[in-house]
């Protein structure tokens, strides 16, 4: 067997194969042998036909059937032989059968991982969490507060802070209703806008009647008509004002706690946490930048063009910007080619106990039989793909362990 490979592109592999045409004639007489067993020819016995009349009765579908297991174990020795692992389907064509000289000749191309060197030197990214601050402790306190405010009815006139309910009528400059709602809850703050429905909200009580002059509010419903000048006829409903509660050690008992300053300590380990994570998870980006600009090679379309359709299934009900999607996608599958040879440069494997854990886990998910699933992963080769992506994590985990570094 002779084999000449091409590499038009680093991922691309374009193989001319050729063998021997007695492969052919050989692997010719072996199906028609086994044809003879069970074949049915009139005028012979069952397994009795000579092997000549078998070829000539079923030389289509011998010839057919020989020829593609003689191209198919030609290319399975090609492949291994050459050590290559293809990531696509590999496409047969131009298939020459030359009796007179002696040989069978096909082209494949497919595409596999291209080679390159792994480097992780000057990969090393060290992230330094930020220090919380009293700011930062007051504003979640206030933020705690505010989803625990209460509204009880005013015994007063409306003043900045309440809380007023309003039944209203739009009108145009004719005089035609134009919108209009009942139940309206509008929070009274301060405006020095004249045209703005606050200023109508000024010292109104509940059954108050109020006309006047607004500019239409965004908080109103109809979007094509915020920000025009309309008439309002307003009803005023109820008038509620704010009951904040007290930032003390009862306030802390409410929440679970024994006390205010146990309170602002647990909200400072709290920010404490999302500081270091928020500055762990931007070393992270840096230290998969690093691991990109040090590792330099083509990424094969294949696995551009699968990434890319599996994030588009993703967002499917999500406005994207395809080219965005696409970029996604290239980094996708670049950061697991570089995963997988980080796995296999460190000797990473995933052991049998890993594995069985895997399996009991998904068995519950599935309320399924954990043999009968083990048989199915194992037929389908998902329990191969399982294993991949578990070699994915370690390997992850593996770079964060050692380059990424807290101060």
């Amino acid at each position: 067997m002779k084999v000449k490979i091409d590499k038009p592109k680093s991922y691309i592999r374009d193989m001319t194969i050729s063998v021997p045409y007695e492969s052919l004639e050989k692997e010719k007489m072996n199906l028609a042998n086994n044809y003879k067993r069970s074949a049915i020819v009139p005028g012979f016995r069952k397994g009795k036909a000579p092997i000549s009349v078998i070829l000539n009765k079923f030389n289509k579908e011998i010839e057919k059937e020989a020829k593609d297991t003689v191209i198919k174990n030609a290319l399975i020795k090609a492949l291994k032989d050459s050590n290559l692992n293809p990531i696509t389907f590999a496409n047969i064509e131009n298939i020459t059968i030359q009796k007179d000289e002696g040989n069978i000749t096909f082209h494949v191309r497919f595409q596999v991982i291209p080679d390159f060197k792994l480097t992780l030197n000057g990969i090393k990214v060290t992230y330094k969490p930020g220090k919380t601050d009293d700011s930062e402790i007051n504003k979640m306190i206030s933020d705690i507060q505010s989803k625990y405010t209460t509204l009880k009815p005013a015994s007063r006139p409306s003043k900045i802070g309440d809380s007023v309910e309003i039944d209203y009528i739009i009108l145009d400059n004719d005089g035609n209703q134009i919108d209009t709602a009942q139940g309206m809850t509008i929070d009274y703050r301060n405006s020095t806008d004249k045209n703005s429905i606050y200023h109508l909200l000024r010292e109104v009580n509940p059954g108050d009647r109020v006309k006047g002059e607004i500019t239409y509010p965004k908080e109103f419903p109809v979007i094509e008509h915020h920000g025009k000048p309309f008439s309002i006829l307003m009803t005023i409903n109820e008038v509620k004002e704010k009951v904040i509660p007290e930032v003390d050690d009862d306030f802390a008992k409410v929440l679970g706690l024994n006390s205010l300053k146990d309170l602002k300590e647990s909200i400072s380990n709290q920010l404490s946490l999302e500081n270091e994570l928020r500055e762990k998870n931007k070393g992270q980006r840096k230290l998969i930048n690093n691991l990109f600009e040090k590792n330099k090679f083509e990424v094969p379309d294949a696995l551009i063009d699968y990434y890319y359709r599996k994030q588009k299934e993703e967002v499917s009900n999500e406005e994207y910007k395809e080219d965005e999607l696409r970029k996604e996608a290239e980094q996708r599958a670049r950061l697991n080619i570089l995963l997988d040879k980080i796995a296999d440069s460190e000797e990473i494997v995933v052991s049998n106990e890993e594995i069985e854990k895997i399996i009991e886990q998904e068995a519950v998910q599935e309320s399924a039989n954990k043999e009968q699933l083990r048989m199915y992963l194992e037929r389908t080769g998902k329990l191969d793909d399982i294993v991949v992506l578990m070699k994915r994590e370690k390997a992850f985990e593996f770079l964060h362990v050692r380059y990424l570094v807290k101060e």
